[in-house]
């Protein structure tokens, strides 16, 4: 009762993703589309780019391995995904199977991705007011 009602792991799955896109979202994510001479990234988690609004969410294109090893760290990455789609922050495909979606084109290629919709806050408000 001290902690309330409601699946625990679903929401340390949403805080875990939220703070890694609030962490990394515009360090190790480049922005789409994206020219590796002017702006190289250090440890690159995929490619972002931003909604259709201001105030539309930003769309992360995340590579299988980041999503995998550091987004759903400590669940399966198949719980983490099916979590985030629930909660409106996945993408999955149109076919209805799986979680990863084709990427726009890169450098000619589109390669798998899971696609992470989420609206970064510069100050922490944004996970506050989501809170209460």
């Amino acid at each position: 009762s001290e902690f309330g009602t409601g699946n625990k792991e679903h929401q340390q799955i949403i805080e875990q993703t939220e703070a890694f896109l609030n962490a990394y979202g515009l360090s190790r994510f480049a922005p789409f589309p994206y020219s590796p001479e002017s702006l190289p990234i250090k440890d690159l988690a995929g490619y972002r780019q931003r909604g259709e609004h201001n105030d539309s969410p930003m769309i992360f294109y995340t590579f299988p391995a980041t999503f995998k090893d550091e987004i759903a760290k400590g669940f399966t990455v198949e719980q983490a995904a099916e979590v985030l789609k629930n909660a409106g922050m996945l993408t999955p495909p149109t076919s209805d199977r799986g979680y990863k979606r084709k990427s726009p084109r890169i450098d000619g290629r589109q390669i798998r991705v899971y696609v992470l919709n989420f609206l970064p806050d510069d100050d922490g408000e944004q996970a506050e007011q989501d809170t209460e």
